[in-house]
């Protein structure tokens, strides 16, 4: 029996991505009704069980790049993308992905109301640090699961 989530606004997380988190999770935020934005690698969009028609996506103009801090990772495990600052593991491309209502709410919270003039200005500036998508075709290359 699964537990009934504790009262939110919006959810906002990068969750696990072993097991069937994913799957769970994009099911929950689906029928939900509530904003999320989940940081997900590039390939959820490509599974037979990820809602498409319920996301849009925020795509950074530049690759996430993440970090294990030095001392975390243990030795055995160690890759040539080692620095001061600790251990590159970005193996994925990874971006934004919003549920739609947060872009339909009739509410003017904050946060939604500005994603929503954001996503409706006519695309994205060059200068702006993302794209916003309202599509899995529109993703940019360097953004789509191989």
């Amino acid at each position: 029996m699964e537990r009934a989530p504790p009262l939110h606004d919006v959810i906002v997380t990068n969750p696990p991505y072993s097991s069937d988190h994913v799957e769970r999770l994009t099911r929950f935020v689906a029928r939900n009704g509530k904003p999320s934005l989940l940081l997900m690698p590039n390939y959820v969009y490509a599974k037979s069980f990820f809602p498409e028609k319920k996301f849009v996506y925020i795509v950074p103009r530049k690759r996430y790049v993440y970090w294990t801090p030095k001392g975390l990772r243990p030795k055995n495990k160690l890759q040539n993308h080692a620095s001061s600052l600790g251990v590159r593991t970005s193996p994925f491309v990874s971006f934004w992905y919003v549920t739609r209502n947060c872009l339909t709410k009739a509410t003017q919270d904050g946060f939604c109301s500005t994603l929503r003039t954001l996503y409706s200005s006519k695309g994205s500036s060059k200068l702006s640090p993302a794209v916003f998508v309202k599509s899995v075709e529109r993703l940019p290359k360097n953004a789509r699961a191989s």
